[in-house]
């Protein structure tokens, strides 16, 4: 691949990366925006797709010429970070009565499945049991602690619960 090219990736790179971040920001004092979640989840799976794209793993362990061995565990390990940053955020979210934060989990949590099923992952991967098992742990404490407070918020994490069980039966995780 061309220096010139593999510039022009990473400035999309680097775009999608900030992009992200602004919407990272901007959610926290927006919590109602339905369209912000949903572009903030086109810029997760954007910056995904370029970020695991082969050209991209030059970019990744930072070797412009692309000679390190070993760059897909590097570009692996860095889009599970991304993963688990985005679902932490999600997860940590004080708005549990709101749809639009149930949207935003699911947007992370399809984006973490889609990470397993691209990654070959078995019921035996340490990631995907780490998901689920917190996913779980978090669904049970928003439906145990958070629905005295809110009825609303156990028909969010049920419906959630129901919608990643479709998802894992539907893709053979």
């Amino acid at each position: 691949q061309t220096r010139d090219n593999l510039l022009l990736i990473k400035m999309v790179f680097e775009i999608l990366e900030n992009e992200l971040s602004k919407t990272q920001r901007w959610m926290k004092t927006h919590v109602t925006d339905h369209s912000a979640v949903h572009y903030q989840g086109q810029m997760l799976l954007l910056l995904l797709e370029v970020g695991m794209h082969p050209a991209s793993k030059c970019i990744l362990s930072d070797d412009i010429l692309c000679e390190t061995n070993g760059t897909d565990i590097v570009a692996s390990t860095w889009a599970w970070n991304l993963l688990s940053k985005s679902m932490e955020i999600s997860r940590t979210s004080r708005f549990v009565s709101y749809e639009v934060t149930w949207i935003r989990r699911r947007i992370c949590g399809l984006a973490c499945l889609n990470y397993f099923l691209v990654n070959g992952s078995s019921n035996n991967d340490p990631k995907l049991n780490d998901f689920i098992k917190i996913e779980v742990t978090d669904l049970a404490a928003a439906y145990l602690t958070n629905g005295n407070n809110c009825p609303k918020s156990q028909i969010y994490a049920l419906s959630y619960v129901v919608w990643i069980i479709r998802q894992m039966k539907g893709s053979k995780l």
